[in-house]
């Protein structure tokens, strides 16, 4: 298993799943189709089936019975669990997107940090104008 900590950090594939259908997997997504060497062909995830992006969400079993030598990039927080999933299915070479995924969470994190404290500010001198009036 790799970690992928930045686009640049994934291999070239012409057959490549995201495993995770949710935000994590949107976020790999959009990362992946900036990539020039790497073409997503498909979301996998235990829980949707359909379409995300105009790809189609498939369960593991479908992807082992295309019997295809697809990438297999983990885009979900449950990667300890989808990294056994795919160990006990006999996927042994695959990667884990979550460093990815949380950095590009974390940074919406501070600016919902530094939204808050900015409220917070705006409010208190709303306040403060208030008690001077």
């Amino acid at each position: 298993m790799r970690l992928i900590e930045q686009p640049a950090d994934f291999r070239a594939s012409n057959e490549t799943f995201i495993f995770g259908a949710g935000e994590g997997g949107l976020i790999v997504y959009k990362a992946l189709s900036r990539v020039s060497n790497v073409k997503v062909v498909g979301f996998i995830d235990n829980n949707k089936r359909g379409e995300l992006r105009g790809l189609p969400i498939v369960g593991l079993d479908d992807v082992l019975k295309r019997g295809a030598n697809a990438r297999i990039v983990i885009a979900s927080t449950y990667a300890f669990e989808i990294a056994a999933q795919l160990q006990q299915s006999g996927i042994t070479d695959f990667d884990n997107a979550l460093p990815l995924i949380n950095a590009k969470n974390g940074h919406k994190t501070e600016q919902k940090r530094r939204l808050k404290a900015l409220m917070t500010i705006i409010l208190f001198f709303g306040f403060l104008f208030w008690l001077l009036v």
